[in-house]
């Protein structure tokens, strides 16, 4: 990691002289470091604090690291949780991981290992929140989209069923569109105007003559 970092992380651990020095490990490294030495103080900082990651000791003095776990969980799914202990085994690295640890870290502290492991979790975390957030931006254009395709869907029958003439013309003049009332009123059709001018035609000498053949055709 690099001084730009800027994930916040909660350590928790009962041994202030691990958690002193981890702590200070990693603010070097340029994280955000919240402590905490029991179970309900790490719940109360991560409602608190929202971070992005929590290192958490498996043996706590009020609660199991375990217990912690499954309410870390309860309050944001996606927290990536590092168990941390002193007391392996595989029994105890299997409850973790079943419960939703993202990783389990054993005491004495590989600093290389878990500096590996934050940087692993974390670009994951970062990965899985700009998805989230491309995919909020597709839904929301998504949305514009369809709010947009609805309005001109209102604006298109409004046209349609209008009883008064409408014509629709580009920014060179051209005629792009005509409505029913249009043809109706004018004797023109849609074949006869479309890609023309708009002002030769409504200006036209021969409008009112082809309305009146029109019509004696169906007269006739």
């Amino acid at each position: 990691m690099t001084e730009q970092t800027r994930e916040m992380l909660i350590l928790v651990d009962d041994d202030e002289s691990s958690r002193r020095s981890l702590a200070l490990i990693l603010r070097r490294r340029g994280y955000h470091i919240r402590e905490a030495t029991s179970g309900r103080e790490a719940l109360d900082l991560t409602k608190s604090e929202h971070p992005d990651l929590v290192l958490l000791d498996i043996k706590l003095p009020d609660m199991s690291g375990t217990e912690v776990l499954t309410t870390l969980h309860e309050l944001d799914p996606e927290l990536p949780v590092v168990m941390v202990t002193a007391f392996a085994s595989v029994e105890t690295a299997v409850t973790a991981l079943n419960k939703g640890a993202a990783a389990y870290i054993l005491k004495p502290l590989d600093i290389d290992e878990v500096l590996a492991t934050l940087d692993q979790l974390l670009e994951k975390q970062r990965l899985i929140r700009e998805n989230q957030r491309l995919v909020l931006e597709f839904q929301e254009e998504l949305n514009s989209r369809r709010q947009a395709e609805a309005e001109r869907d209102l604006l298109v029958t409004a046209v349609e069923s209008a009883g008064e003439s409408i014509i629709v013309a580009d920014t060179t003049g051209a005629v792009r569109y005509v409505n029913p009332a249009f043809v109706s009123t004018t004797g023109f059709s849609a074949f006869d105007v479309l890609g023309q001018n708009h002002l030769e035609i409504l200006a036209s000498p021969e409008r009112d003559t082809v309305q009146m053949s029109r019509i004696e055709d169906k007269l006739e």
